[in-house]
């Protein structure tokens, strides 16, 4: 079966049966067969596996499996397919035209962070957690929040914001605490919560804010290291006081 399919640089595919044919099934293809062809085809085409990978055809298949594995978004495909077979099908445009629901915008937000818009999930986390007091974590399952908080986590700290990415990070570490899901991952979110409270937020931060947020990250227990490096900048930041 040919691809068939040309894309945009918003991501709009041309021709609305291309979800099928990317991942190579039919129409009335089961959620297993849905799996099995979309592993089969990212191992063929990965860029670290097979010889023929882009990040172009890795995005295509990420895309078309997102729809398709998901019962209403499926479900809302099809429907636009048979309405209107020539106009194409955005995701993002669907999400949007539903974002009041809560567990909408909690999956626009996590699309645009996968879909290079992350200024534009930044507003939309703003306006979930914020503006209509959500939490990300009781419309997403698990291993969607852990994700998507940590890229929101990440974004926060290149603008700045070192709180929100601290407790951003401080929730997801109390997640994987309770049932592990980053497993070795986690040393990388170990050193990110280093790198803010004892660098970043002293750009930021009054001293009294710092140690605060020292401490905070100390009672999590990270690691031994951690600890101590934590425990050092606390001895700092007090002797500083101590001296003004």
């Amino acid at each position: 079966m040919g691809n068939g399919f040309t894309s945009s640089e918003s991501g709009k595919l041309t021709s609305l049966a291309d979800y099928y044919d990317i991942l190579g099934i039919s129409c009335d293809s089961s959620s297993q067969e849905i799996k099995k062809s979309f592993r089969s085809r990212v191992k063929r085409i990965h860029p670290d596996v097979g010889k023929n990978g882009s990040d172009e055809g890795i995005k295509l298949l990420l895309t078309a499996y997102a729809v398709l594995s998901d019962p209403i978004k499926r479900k809302e495909y099809d429907r636009v397919r048979i309405v209107r077979p020539d106009e194409g099908f955005n995701y993002r445009d669907f999400l949007k035209e539903r974002k009041e629901d809560p567990e909408i915008l909690s999956k626009l937000i996590f699309h645009d962070l996968l879909f290079n818009q992350e200024e534009e999930a930044l507003v939309l986390f703003e306006e979930l957690f914020y503006t209509k007091n959500c939490a990300l974590e009781d419309y997403m399952d698990r291993e969607d929040f852990m994700d998507c908080s940590f890229l929101l986590a990440e974004e926060y700290e290149n603008h700045r914001e070192y709180v929100k990415a601290f407790e951003l990070l401080k929730k997801i570490t109390l997640f994987e605490f309770e049932k592990p899901y980053f497993r070795h991952f986690m040393e990388e979110v170990a050193d990110r919560f280093k790198h803010i409270t004892c660098t970043k937020m002293s750009k930021t931060l009054s001293t009294a804010e710092q140690m605060y947020y020292l401490r905070e990250a100390l009672k999590l227990n990270l690691s031994k290291k951690i600890n101590d490096h934590l425990s050092r900048k606390i001895n700092q930041l007090y002797g500083k006081l101590g001296k003004n």
